[in-house]
């Protein structure tokens, strides 16, 4: 669970061209993208920031929902899908490389692939030989 400490929060107020004003509102949270909103009354962003702080702080923001139902495997079918027929002779020479995204972190959810996973992802790649049982080249 966050501490409110880990939370920033801001409402800044812009002038319009037509003599009124508008309310930019944002909540941070260490680690997570800001959320952001605009509004035309102080009171509807004040309330906005509220209940995001109030979520963020129960752990039911919809971006966290979202990202925890989708898998490594279900980002690669919405590829295939995508791909398969725009691009067919692609996603051909690119099905073993799926499979062993698949059998490898297919069970993942998306929100769980951190940049240290992507790492071990990475040195596991290079250590294992390719289809044609050659070592693999460097990945940059």
């Amino acid at each position: 669970m966050a501490k409110s400490s880990d939370n920033i929060r801001c409402i800044r107020k812009y002038p319009k061209k037509d003599g009124t004003f508008s309310f930019h509102a944002e909540v941070r949270r260490k680690g997570a993208k800001p959320l952001r909103q605009v509004f035309r009354t102080l009171t509807e962003a004040k309330n906005w920031v509220r209940s995001n702080e109030t979520a963020i702080l129960e752990g039911k923001l919809p971006q966290e929902i979202k990202a925890g139902k989708y898998t490594v495997n279900d980002l690669i079918e919405q590829y295939e899908t995508i791909y398969l027929s725009r691009f067919p002779k692609r996603v051909r020479s690119q099905v073993h490389h799926l499979a062993w995204w698949r059998e490898h972190y297919g069970h993942k959810l998306l929100r769980d692939m951190t940049p240290s996973l992507l790492a071990q992802a990475k040195h596991a790649l290079l250590s294992e030989n390719t289809i044609r049982k050659t070592p693999r080249s460097g990945l940059g």
